[in-house]
């Protein structure tokens, strides 16, 4: 991506500001250690997903003013709510239609890599691939509750099925690479019966 400057920071100030005066209240007013150091990890995660959802916004708005306007069209917004290593959000971002094709596509999506219908942000999904392929996914959940609000279970159970089968599909193309057209398991059946 080209630099561009940032289309307006305050709302990056803001947060910054806001998170100063709730620490500032916090060190007025707490006298228990745990429950500082747990309420300054609540308001750091809190203006975290406040930064990352307004980076994303950011560079939503450096695409659809980078993009090729004779062929991508905005028709709309549409709003994905994300499960970040922060936490929680929702982050809305422009729905494109190709002029020529009629296809809708979300650059912002493409652009970063962020897979349809994932919940959990790349490295949230490693972090629940690593601790669920070595423990239970609702001990898995629990653990990465302490850290990351709203993972559930099911959520770590599905990060995993998904680099599951990511890498069976890419064992499956590199045996295709290596002995051509693909030979399924009712074929290997077939020879183990002979």
């Amino acid at each position: 991506m080209h630099s561009q400057p940032i289309s307006d920071i305050q709302p990056l100030a803001d947060i910054i500001l806001l998170l100063g005066e709730k620490v500032s209240k916090l060190i007025t007013e707490c006298r228990d250690f745990y429950k500082l150091e747990e309420e300054v990890y609540k308001l750091s995660q809190e203006a975290c997903v406040k930064i990352f959802a307004w980076a994303l916004e950011e560079i939503d708005t450096w695409l659809v003013n980078a993009r090729d306007k004779r062929t991508w069209k905005v028709i709309g917004f549409r709003e994905r709510t994300v499960v970040s290593s922060f936490g929680e959000f929702k982050v809305k971002r422009r729905l494109y239609r190709n002029k020529k094709t009629g296809e809708a596509r979300f650059l912002l999506d493409e652009v970063l890599g962020w897979p349809e219908r994932s919940r959990c942000t790349p490295r949230l999904k490693e972090m629940a691939v690593k601790l669920g392929s070595e423990v239970p996914f609702r001990r898995a959940a629990e653990i990465l509750g302490y850290l990351v609000p709203g993972i559930s279970p099911m959520a770590v159970w599905q990060a995993v099925q998904e680099v599951g089968e990511a890498l069976r599909q890419e064992g499956e193309s590199r045996r295709e690479a290596v002995f051509g057209n693909p030979v399924g398991p009712a074929a290997y059946r077939g020879f183990l019966a002979r």
